[in-house]
């Protein structure tokens, strides 16, 4: 009885593969209307928010915009400041900081006491800053002609 009424079944060919595998063209064209409407709601927020900042920096903004962005900024810094203690929490604790050489040479004349280690490091920056003047001299008398003694 049904094949009365059937004039005929018409089949697209399929498209595409996988997840974009599809049968109709109705169907793609559907999503190219709903590609298109998202983009212009982008672009239209866009521009709201182009138009709020112009606003804000003018100083035109109504006490409730003002009363609302310092809420949105307040709950910003809260989630940024959040997020930064997570990921301090998860990252291994750094090592402290080491004074800089001319800290340690301030520290020295003082008359304060250096650690063990600081007061190596000390010595061996003193013994590094010799030799390269050491160098220095002897490339400076290799420099010089050599006299002749008669």
């Amino acid at each position: 009885m049904f094949n009365e009424f059937i004039e005929k079944v018409v089949v697209h060919e399929g498209e595409g593969r996988g997840n974009d595998r599809r049968q109709r063209e109705e169907q793609a064209a559907k999503e190219a209307r709903s590609k298109e409407l998202a983009k212009a709601r982008y672009e239209k927020r866009k521009a709201e928010k182009r138009g709020f900042t112009a606003r804000k920096k003018a100083g035109l903004l109504t006490p409730e915009e003002q009363e609302a962005e310092e809420r949105r900024l307040a709950h910003n810094r809260e989630w940024q400041k959040e997020w930064r203690e997570k990921r301090k929490a998860s990252e291994p604790e750094k090592p402290p900081k080491q004074k800089s050489i001319k800290e340690l040479m301030a520290i020295e004349k003082t008359g304060a006491d250096l650690t063990p280690e600081e007061t190596e490091r000390l010595t061996a920056y003193r013994r590094r800053k010799a030799d390269q003047q050491r160098a220095r001299r002897e490339g400076k008398k290799s420099d010089q002609p050599k006299r002749k003694v008669s």
